[in-house]
């Protein structure tokens, strides 16, 4: 690239097409990129306890059409520490919930920004619903 020593860089007094301000733009440019990625990227994370057997992967396939990622604990076996993570809504369905699996949840997500919905009924209306209210109009 030739520089042109007659003109001035008005953001470091520099001559224009210096290194130091293409740099910063380009700079700016991939910050931007960045970020767009991020928000397209972004997933609502879901954690839904109880439920059938076998709709787990229905559970599952519903809540990526609602562009949701899903942790489904249909019975959970042993601890729910460390398992639960940090999660946007918490689904239980307490008809197939026990009340110490429930109280154990609650007592990991206590102190975090999470929404807690409760149904009676484990069925695929139920969480169509849910999701319809809280991540908005699925995609399919």
């Amino acid at each position: 690239m030739k520089m042109n020593f007659r003109t001035v860089c008005c953001r470091t007094g520099g001559y224009a097409g210096c290194m130091n301000c293409e740099m910063r733009d380009l700079y700016v440019i991939i910050c931007i990129a960045i970020l767009c990625q991020q928000k397209r990227r972004a997933k609502m994370s879901v954690i839904i306890l109880g439920g059938n057997e076998c709709m787990e992967r229905q559970y599952k396939d519903l809540c990526k059409e609602y562009k949701c990622r899903a942790k489904v604990f249909i019975k959970p076996s042993g601890s729910l520490k460390n398992k639960l993570g940090n999660p946007d809504l918490m689904i239980c369905f307490t008809g197939a919930l026990s009340h110490k699996v429930l109280k154990c949840a609650q007592n990991e997500i206590k102190g975090l920004d999470t929404k807690v919905e409760h149904s009676r009924t484990a069925s695929m209306a139920a969480l169509r619903s849910i999701l319809e209210k809280h991540a908005g109009a699925s995609v399919a």
